[in-house]
């Protein structure tokens, strides 16, 4: 596939002399270099990201919990409404 790539003046350079030592053409050590690259990655050192558990106690009364979402909802849509009077 053919794609149009910027390079750095000196990484070019230095790519240019590489594929005339190696008797590659441009495009293949390119090719070469990107996947010795991709390949050679360190596996992800980062470790999973663990978020506390904390207990949220008593809820007010007549908050039902499993419809959280149709509660925000109503919320925004009343904060929606009260930004569209406020235009007027």
């Amino acid at each position: 596939m053919r794609t149009t790539v910027d390079l750095e003046p000196d990484l070019l350079q230095r790519l240019r002399i590489e594929a005339v030592k190696r008797r590659l053409s441009f495009k293949q050590l390119l090719n070469t270099v990107i996947r010795g690259g991709l390949a050679a990655r360190p596996a992800s050192s980062a470790k999973a990201y663990v978020l506390p558990v904390s207990r949220l106690g008593a809820v007010r009364e007549g908050v039902d919990l499993t419809k959280a979402l149709r509660l925000v909802d109503e919320l925004e849509n009343a904060e929606v409404a009260e930004e569209m009077d406020r235009r007027k």
